[in-house]
């Protein structure tokens, strides 16, 4: 991110959807005769869970107090344990660092990973490194993707950690790092990855973007690569590892996979946003054109100047996809077919949206999505209450409605984590192994933001 003006152009790429917990079972072997001990799930009702953060219910970390620092996106390990990536701002100048950290069950850091509970890393140089996304393979290593900059360029980059928070030196070039530059045809230019999850052969897939055009600006087109286990590019898909797609001005910030592995993508077209965009790909890595309209579904609500965009997808039980983000400064939430056509029994002709959750009618805006063990929809992301924004998370019932058993009107608002009244944002959402709420993001501390993790029963 490269001033204000790559700042303000990646910004909405920042909400990841890293790996998604739709089945809270945990059934690491499911073909052993073992008995595996079934952790009951909760109905969410919308209150903060004060167990969580030593009585407050959340955790507010500064890093290393130098600068802005956030919590994106989390990824639950087989022990209940909290993963969560962001970024840590070390002060000098373009010198952010990728951070993980891991949390016990109750709040507190797991000093077990890397001997402290965070484990930060930095390329090279006076550059700076962001984290959007992050999952857990079926061996419990820690998957991390974002980007690194190389001098004033970046490249999309894969992480791999292990259990301990030690970089696994079996993934990549030795290092535990897999970088990519160029996809799009402009090497030298911006790549980055947004999304991650592994698929049923164990593969890496990672959804991002990359620049097309070295000489006029940045021109992203929509990108998907594959990984082997081991860190090097799957030759298989697309027949070169990667696959870009969408033409130009298309970027996209979260993926799901089905049951066959094929690939949904979710963003957005044009530098303000113009339209919300929903992508597939086979398992092969070619758009799968009988998906959408030759393999892209487009929801213009709107028309023409109104900012439309997807931030995050997820799957629910019957394979429709459910994408959220905004519409003409309002909460926007969709469900489509696994056909790629709208889901008519769902809110509105297929579309949900809402306004005004923090009472200032300041704008709203979903920024994650999951599907709970009830079929419930939860959407994490920010209201405006007039002069900031808060924290907000909405819980939709299956049709669409809102659950008013949720907070007594189906959402809740938070703000002042960090003490002033200034500003709160969710960024990633998730479900812990009893089905509470894990909310990760930002709070303003006066002088600049905090990374935070809430809990929410």
């Amino acid at each position: 991110m490269k001033g204000y003006l790559w700042s303000f152009l990646i910004l909405p790429l920042i909400i990841s959807c890293g790996a998604k917990v739709d089945d809270l079972d945990f059934d690491l072997n499911p073909t052993s005769e073992k008995e595996v001990e079934e952790i009951p799930k909760i109905t969410t009702v919308g209150s903060l869970d004060v167990t969580f953060g030593g009585g407050d219910g959340y955790v507010v970390t500064s890093g290393s107090g130098a600068g802005d620092d956030d919590m994106k996106a989390s990824a639950i390990d087989s022990n209940g344990k909290l993963v969560v990536v962001g970024e840590v701002d070390e002060g000098a100048p373009n010198n952010v660092d990728i951070a993980i950290w891991r949390f016990n069950t109750d709040g507190s850091l797991d000093t077990s990973f890397g001997g402290t509970g965070q484990v930060t890393f930095h390329s090279s140089g006076t550059y700076s490194d962001y984290a959007n996304a992050v999952t857990i393979d079926s061996n419990g290593k820690i998957l991390v993707t974002g980007s690194v900059e190389v001098s004033s360029n970046s490249d999309m980059v894969v992480l791999r950690f292990n259990s301990d928070g030690s970089l696994d030196t079996t993934f990549g070039g030795g290092d535990g790092v897999f970088t990519h530059d160029g996809a799009a045809g402009a090497p030298g230019e911006f790549d980055s990855g947004s999304g991650i999850a592994v698929d049923s052969n164990q593969k890496i897939v990672v959804a991002g973007h990359s620049d097309s055009d070295p000489t006029a600006g940045l021109v992203f087109k929509a990108t998907a690569w594959r990984l082997n286990s081991d860190g090097t590019l799957d030759t298989s898909f697309d027949g070169i590892g990667y696959s870009v797609f969408g033409g130009d001005n298309s970027l996209t910030n979260s993926l799901a996979l089905d049951t066959s592995n094929n690939i949904f993508l979710g963003g957005y077209r044009g530098v303000m946003q113009d339209d919300i965009r929903l992508w597939k790909l086979n398992s092969n890595g070619s758009p799968d054109t009988s998906f959408g309209t030759s393999g892209v579904a487009i929801y213009d609500g709107h028309g023409f100047m109104v900012a439309e965009a997807s931030y995050d997808i997820t799957l629910d039980s019957d394979g429709n996809i459910l994408v959220a983000g905004k519409g003409n400064m309002d909460l926007a939430l969709l469900r489509y077919t696994s056909a790629g056509v709208l889901d008519i029994t769902f809110g509105t002709g297929g579309v949900v949206t809402h306004d005004n959750a923090a009472g200032g009618n300041g704008g709203d805006q979903g920024n994650a999505v999951i599907v709970d063990h009830e079929g419930n929809i939860l959407v994490a992301g920010q209201s405006g209450n007039g002069t900031n924004g808060d924290l907000a998370v909405w819980k939709f019932l299956p049709d669409g409605s809102l659950d008013t058993d949720f907070a007594g009107v189906g959402y809740m608002t938070i703000d002042g984590t960090g003490g002033p009244s200034v500003h709160d944002d969710a960024l990633g959402i998730n479900l812990d192994q009893s089905g509470h709420i894990i909310v990760t993001g930002l709070t303003y501390n006066g002088s600049d933001n905090d990374a935070v993790i809430w809990k929410i029963k």
